[in-house]
């Protein structure tokens, strides 16, 4: 399943805390290929606006398949890796490296957020190469240095974060539990390809009014 959210900042109220309120949104759900989503996702982008916008900014966890759509449906865009997404990373990496000793790992990854964060990414990736040597990676943990060499350009957190840019994809973390998962992993429940899809068109229009 496939889950995109498009909207406009005009429509976001901004709390005191930086977080906001988004008045008018649209879902996007598909079960299946990304050719068919991207076609959805675009058509749902130009519908807000696409095309007359000063700026767009896409958010996504890092997967190559949201890049490589982006880079062709919205070339123009600016890409966020979900801040979030990097954070669980660096602690996961952090915690293989030093075998789940908290004391250590936390200091090791708040380091390396906070030299990401700053954007002294050299200072960053000088850190981890120095502990690459040192670990044993399991296959659900990612090779950290890889990871950020290969979102190198989407990380600039700093400068997003001066442009008024979001940088994380709670909105569309949340819109996973909201549109597909409290409809469809309710108990005892299956589906099939069609129903499925069917139905989380059907939440996701109602989700976004």
């Amino acid at each position: 399943m496939k889950l995109g959210l498009t909207f406009l900042d005009k429509n976001v109220i901004r709390r005191k805390n930086n977080s906001g309120i988004i008045l008018k949104k649209e879902y996007v759900s598909y079960l299946g290929s990304v050719n068919e989503f991207k076609k959805l996702i675009f058509q749902s982008a130009t519908k807000a606006g696409y095309g007359k916008i000063k700026k767009v900014v896409v958010i996504g966890d890092g997967a190559h398949w949201i890049w490589n759509m982006c880079n062709e449906i919205f070339p123009d865009a600016e890409c966020i890796l979900d801040y979030y997404h990097m954070t669980e990373n660096v602690y996961a990496y952090a915690k293989e490296l030093h075998h789940n000793d908290e004391k250590k790992y936390t200091k090791w990854a708040e380091t390396v957020i906070h030299y990401i964060e700053t954007q002294q990414i050299k200072k960053a990736f000088k850190k981890i190469s120095q502990s690459s040597l040192n670990i044993n990676l399991k296959a659900n943990i990612v090779n950290l240095e890889g990871y950020l060499k290969n979102n190198i350009d989407r990380i600039n957190y700093l400068d997003y974060k001066n442009k008024g840019y979001y940088v994380g994809s709670g909105m569309i973390e949340s819109a996973n539990k909201v549109v597909v998962q409290k409809r469809l992993k309710q108990s005892g429940m299956r589906w099939g390809i069609d129903g499925a899809q069917y139905i989380t068109t059907l939440r996701a229009k109602h989700e976004s009014n």
